[in-house]
């Protein structure tokens, strides 16, 4: 399941090989990543359940940690940890990109 970020052809227009058509988002499959200190960050264990509230929609769901990507951040010191978000029905839907 998905929604349409981007149309990139309108109807009756031609198209060629290899030409993006959509940009399409999964609306079950969802992560955010969370930028945390290098202190916590030990703590940030894969597979761990956590609480996650969206601010934008005040829309309160389950998470797990995935991981922590490989870099950090060079000023802040701060590391990316990666969420799968743990949605149903139409969570996903109410949830924009970058949000």
């Amino acid at each position: 399941n998905g929604i349409i970020l981007e149309k990139s052809v309108d109807t009756s227009d031609w198209v060629t090989p290899g030409r993006t058509l959509y940009r399409l988002a999964a609306t079950e499959d969802l992560f955010i990543k969370v930028a945390v200190s290098e202190k916590i960050s030990p703590y940030s264990i894969p597979g761990t359940p956590v609480d996650v509230v969206l601010t934008a929609t005040a829309q309160k769901m389950a998470g797990r940690i995935e991981g922590i990507l490989p870099v950090a951040d060079q000023k802040t010191k701060n590391v990316t940890v990666k969420v799968r978000l743990m949605v149903s029905g139409t969570i996903g839907q109410n949830i924009a990109e970058n949000m």
